[in-house]
């Protein structure tokens, strides 16, 4: 959030207001700022705590820009991709607010997220069935025949790493959530009996009429997920539902998603994934060595069980593909070399993580509110 004197600073750039020429002026606002005509008291549409957020609110106040509003068909099922994190929680904050009911809502537990995800995830869930919507549905892989449930198991049973990391092509969860979500839906009528599942039915009742269900996905409108949404939209692929995209709708940058959170009194959650994911940044290892360092050793287990194992590495030196977690933590003095042994202060390792976070990157002071803290 900017101070005072930089905000002021941006207000000489505020034209007058497009609706009735009068000046308007730069006001904060739950840890974000918006604009404000002094003479019809429009308000802008957006605010935002950033400058470059700032700056899009002065060009949308300038072009008299209308707020997207949320509109979906009501022809079928609506299904939300819940993945824990910011722009899903954001796509149904915004749902909430706009009046709209989901029919599902599914979460895929690859069962490695870190710990604050799944703390979200109750806390979440009691919020939601507050606005009326059905509650979080947990699905997890269930394997016929193979000895482990979890993204971490089939890697260590395997003496690999997850396939991006090997290959820097695909996606290492699709095994652990898009195929577990279809299966929840669609139905498995084969192998092992404890995996057999009926399917959901408003899914496959919808299907029959011809009628396919819509999914919706948590893109929000900043580069990285626009790039995912404009891939995804051009992808020519027989597939039973359809996919809607609703922050790409309204143009939702992070920001915004951060802010409604905010709006709607809930704690913004932490980034929602693996533990030993390889998009983890090295603030994000320092954060892991202060907070959950028993996490890290598993990663850098993993690794080491990779390294060694039946097929070894080639190309790949570790979770970074060219570099190794061991190698750099090492490095970095937070582990003792050759060993698991954390011997960084965790003080210094949270000090360095909240120097190099991005502004708008995972919220390293999570924290829910005391009321679900003392009824865990």
């Amino acid at each position: 959030m900017l101070d005072s004197a930089q905000i002021k600073a941006f207000e000489s750039q505020l034209i007058l207001c497009p609706h009735c020429g009068d000046s308007g002026i730069l006001e904060v606002q739950n840890l974000g700022v918006r604009s404000r005509c002094q003479g019809c008291g429009h308000v802008s549409v957006r605010r935002y705590g950033s400058k470059g957020g700032i700056l899009r609110l002065i060009d949308a106040w300038a072009k008299g820009s209308a707020h997207p509003h949320l509109a979906f068909p009501a022809d079928a099922p609506l299904i939300v991709n819940y993945g824990g994190g910011v722009d899903s929680t954001a796509m149904l904050v915004a749902m909430a607010a706009a009046g709209i009911r989901p029919d599902l809502i599914l979460f895929a537990d690859v069962g490695n997220e870190r710990p604050p995800t799944y703390a979200y995830l109750d806390f979440f869930d009691g919020w939601l069935r507050q606005q009326g919507f059905p509650a979080i549905t947990r699905v997890a892989y269930q394997p016929d025949t193979a000895p482990y449930t979890t993204l971490e198991g089939n890697c260590l049973a395997n003496q690999t790493l997850p396939s991006i990391s090997i290959s820097g092509m695909g996606s290492c969860t699709l095994k652990f959530k898009a195929a577990v979500m279809d299966r929840f839906l669609l139905g498995v009528s084969r192998g092992k009996e404890s995996r057999r599942c009926p399917g959901w039915a408003p899914a496959l009742e919808s299907i029959a009429a011809g009628r396919r269900p819509y999914k919706l996905i948590g893109y929000d409108f900043g580069p990285a997920d626009t790039c995912r949404f404009q891939k995804a939209s051009t992808q020519k692929r027989k597939d039973p539902f359809r996919f809607l995209y609703p922050l790409q709708q309204m143009q939702w940058t992070r920001e915004d998603c951060i802010l409604a959170i905010l709006d709607a009194g809930l704690p913004v959650p932490t980034k929602s994934s693996c533990f030993f994911c390889l998009g983890t940044k090295p603030w994000e290892i320092y954060w892991l060595a202060a907070s959950y360092p028993e996490l890290l050793q598993r990663a850098i287990a993993m690794e080491d069980n990779a390294r060694l194992g039946k097929h070894g590495f080639k190309t790949t030196k570790g979770l970074w593909r060219s570099e190794s977690w061991r190698n750099w933590c090492e490095q970095e003095g937070i582990v003792a070399p050759g060993t698991l042994e954390i011997i960084a202060d965790p003080g210094e390792m949270l000090a360095k993580a909240r120097k190099l976070k991005p502004e708008l990157e995972s919220n390293l002071d999570f924290a829910l509110p005391e009321t679900l803290q003392r009824a865990a």
